[in-house]
């Protein structure tokens, strides 16, 4: 058992000496990236929220507010929160512009009074699209992603090799492995921490390593579909509904409403305009932020003659897909709420420790062997 635990520790040691700069920044900028929402509301509360006013106008009166104001731009959809107090959003293409999310930009509207409250700032979404390149890329392009998956998998390995290092021989021994002895000298001080620390993250680090890993490679995104659809996903997949009606639902409100007819939940609304790619209006409805419903939207489309087409929702998609929409909220942190995301970061963040401490601790005894070695000469 000793040797066993010795080839561990060595396994420990010189993996987390080779991953530890890039297992720092990456969960660095994932606590960070974390409290992304949260920042930008206290930082865009001017621009995100609003004060209600009686009835909110329509959503054909914004639509045409917002052409009379700005006639040579090209809206692409409009954001309905379920929060009276929060604005919409209204996502468009600037004059000249081919269109793609990258070209897109959006503005924000008082549904009450018509008025323009801005975009959010722009510094502050530079910093944040920063962050998320380096965590996902290391800002070295696909050689990045590539750095970034292997060392989430050496840190999926640390997180195991850790916990086995970690588990106390006898039962009396559990209490020392659970604080920190805040009082002893630094080397006894940081080695508590590392392990400490590193025992009361290891879950949330074990679920941040096994759902990112599905953005680093294809082959493990690939085998997230093979596990559970037993197949690779294929166009015939997670295909719609088909709706056989001649109705027609000229106002938005009332294409609302049809949604609300076949998804009665609570949730807020966004509305796609036909583009060149497809010619339909689709009206998706959120599910909230509730455990287990994080970006399971519900979807209904409408021909350019206002009738439905088709509808589809989270329920639908095969069990591949179900896993990694999971697979992205809990590698985002988004479950839970507010109180998710806070929980997050704290784990990230003192994550962003452990290669640190775990370098101090070899630095300590390395050169306590070291002094040992120069005494014997003498």
């Amino acid at each position: 058992m000793k040797l066993i635990k010795e080839l561990l520790h060595q396994i420990h040691l010189w993996l987390g000496l080779i991953s530890g700069i890039v297992i720092l920044i990456v969960c660095l900028t994932g606590g960070i990236l974390a409290l992304e929402k949260d920042i930008n509301g206290i930082f865009n509360s001017e621009v995100l929220t609003v004060t209600p006013q009686g009835d909110a106008h329509t959503v054909e009166d914004i639509k045409k507010s917002f052409e009379t104001s700005h006639p040579k731009h090209n809206i692409t959809s409009i954001s309905i929160p379920n929060d009276l107090e929060k604005a919409y959003k209204i996502s468009y293409v600037p004059e000249g512009h081919k269109g793609g999310r990258r070209g897109r930009l959006s503005e924000y509207v008082n549904p009450y009074t018509l008025k323009s409250l801005g975009s959010e700032n722009s510094s502050l979404k530079g910093f944040f699209m920063f962050n998320f390149k380096l965590h996902r890329w290391l800002l070295a392009g696909d050689i990045g992603k590539m750095i970034v998956g292997v060392s989430t998998i050496i840190f999926l390995v640390l997180c195991f090799t850790g916990l086995i290092l970690w588990w106390p021989s006898k039962m009396k021994q559990l209490k020392q492995g659970l604080t920190v002895k805040w009082g002893a000298s630094k080397k006894r001080v940081n080695y508590d921490m590392h392990n400490t620390w590193g025992f009361y993250v290891l879950i949330p680090s074990i679920i941040m390593c096994i759902t990112g890993l599905c953005w680093s490679f294809s082959w493990y995104n690939d085998g997230v579909y093979l596990l559970f659809d037993g197949k690779l996903p294929s166009k015939e997949d997670n295909q719609p509904h088909k709706i056989d009606s001649e109705n027609q639902y000229l106002s938005f409100q009332d294409k609302m409403d049809f949604v609300d007819t076949i998804y009665p939940e609570e949730g807020g609304y966004s509305i796609s305009f036909p583009n060149k790619k497809q010619a339909v209006y689709t009206v998706s409805k959120a599910a909230g932020e509730t455990f287990f419903s994080y970006g399971q939207s519900r979807r209904v489309t409408f021909n350019t003659d206002h009738q439905p087409n088709s509808h589809i929702a989270f329920e639908d998609y095969t069990l591949g897909r179900q896993m990694r929409i999971h697979a992205k909220s809990l590698h985002i942190g988004y479950y839970f709420g507010t109180f998710g995301r806070w929980i997050y970061c704290i784990c990230s963040l003192i994550a962003t420790t452990l290669p640190v401490t775990g370098f101090l601790v070899w630095w300590f005894k390395r050169n306590k062997k070291g002094k040992g070695n120069k005494m014997q000469l003498a």
